[in-house]
């Protein structure tokens, strides 16, 4: 997620976004409870999504929770998919916008996929509108040190969680938090598959067809019994 930065001028460059805006890019993994479960701001919008991550798996001193056995991520197309991340298929229908009136049923594994891969993955989104909302210096580029704007992040998303524990009849999230929302940015980015080796590669997918198929074959079975 990327959030409006104010950087001096000699920055401007290096954290000017594929839209033209100064910002910093924010990886951030949440539970489908809403819950942030890491956050890593600071880095420059020109970066892709792939690197930072690359970066903080790279880096054991930034404690990236370990994911269990036989568990994954939900990741969008600025990612990889890789062992532990798995993204949507690329060229295939995704958001609900595109499953309306008369296609709005799935024809094959792919398209059955990607909108419960959308409709799961939409806990991110929803943490993020209700983060924004809350706090919305979040908004517009704060007048502070690129540091503090860092720091606001890791505060806000801090707050955002102990809201979450303590108060499950928060109006924010009660209002914003029920339902899926649609993308709060264009995703056209592609993953940095070179960073992969071949065995990743085939595994990750492999994982991703075997699931996919999975559903298919169960949604059939269900259409069958109507």
């Amino acid at each position: 997620m990327q959030i409006p930065a104010h950087v001096p001028a000699k920055d401007h460059s290096r954290f000017r976004n594929k839209k033209g805006i100064l910002a910093q890019n924010v990886l951030a993994a949440c539970t489908f409870d809403l819950q942030f479960i890491f956050v890593y701001p600071g880095w420059e919008g020109s970066v892709s999504e792939s690197r930072v991550l690359r970066a903080v798996l790279d880096d054991p001193d930034q404690n990236f929770p370990q994911i269990p056995q036989g568990k994954y991520y939900l990741v969008d197309m600025g990612y990889f998919n890789t062992e532990g991340f798995i993204t949507p298929f690329q060229g295939v229908r995704y958001q609900r916008h595109e499953y309306r009136g008369a296609n709005q049923f799935p024809r094959n594994a792919k398209e059955l996929f990607n909108p419960r891969h959308y409709f799961l993955r939409g806990a991110i989104l929803r943490s993020f509108t209700v983060l924004k909302a809350r706090f919305p210096i979040l908004i517009p580029a704060p007048q502070y040190s690129f540091q503090i704007q860092r720091d606001i992040v890791i505060a806000a998303c801090v707050l955002h969680n102990i809201i979450r524990r303590e108060d499950r009849n928060d109006w924010l999230f009660n209002s914003l938090g029920g339902t899926p929302v649609d993308e709060l940015t264009v995703l056209d980015e592609l993953p940095d598959v070179q960073l992969l080796s071949s065995m990743q590669e085939q595994l990750a997918f492999s994982l991703r067809d075997s699931i996919a198929s999975a559903m298919w074959d169960d949604f059939l079975n269900k259409w069958d019994e109507w």
